[in-house]
């Protein structure tokens, strides 16, 4: 992931990220010399992203948003609907 970020990443770019997640992603990122922007997935939620709130995220710096199925440290999968 971390040469994956190095490789797309310029700097000021921002990243959503998982949260609870990788802490391994928000330090690659930061190497990287982007933003890691948080994105809530909540226990309320099962676990799954709020995807108007995902949304509401995204700006015109926004370079990818990390998407982990099964998450770690959840375990959550995301449904086909919700991907």
């Amino acid at each position: 992931m971390a040469t994956s970020f190095m490789a797309a990443i310029d700097p000021e770019d921002e990243v959503l990220l998982p949260d609870p997640g990788f802490p391994n992603y928000y330090m690659s990122v930061k190497l990287s010399h982007g933003t890691p922007v948080p994105y809530t997935l909540d226990v309320k939620n099962d676990w799954l992203p709020d995807l108007d709130n995902l949304e509401r995220s995204l700006t015109e710096k926004t370079k990818m948003i990390v998407i982990n199925s099964p998450s770690n440290p959840t375990g959550q999968v995301f449904s086909k609907e919700v991907m």
